[in-house]
């Protein structure tokens, strides 16, 4: 298996969707195929910093998508589609916390 984007889980669900929170480069491979300083050395980031992303702790943001990109691992958009899909499936779990009051669309 070669390093690259996989989608686990099921569609609707927040299992699988971590990215690297989205496992879409499985921990064991990267971990076998590149020492993690090695790696954030090559994407000039703070290893804290990728630790917090490879845990889940952190979001990836658009510069992080752009980095993974620079690397040969997918494209930009893919990685923050997989964060706004992660964000969106956290946010339905509690939704029923989420408040709002219905009101009439009047036409123009």
């Amino acid at each position: 298996m070669g390093l690259g984007p996989q989608l686990e889980g099921a569609p609707g669900t927040t299992q699988g969707f971590r990215l690297l929170h989205l496992n879409a480069v499985p921990r064991d491979a990267l971990i076998a195929t590149v020492h993690g300083v090695i790696l954030c050395q090559g994407l000039w980031v703070a290893c804290r910093a990728l630790s917090q992303v490879l845990k889940g702790y952190a979001a990836i943001s658009p510069e992080m998508a752009i980095r993974l990109e620079k690397v040969g691992w997918s494209n930009a958009k893919f990685w923050l589609y997989c964060q706004t899909t992660c964000n969106l499936a956290q946010t339905r779990h509690r939704e029923d916390q989420v408040q709002v009051e219905r009101f009439p669309l009047q036409s123009v």
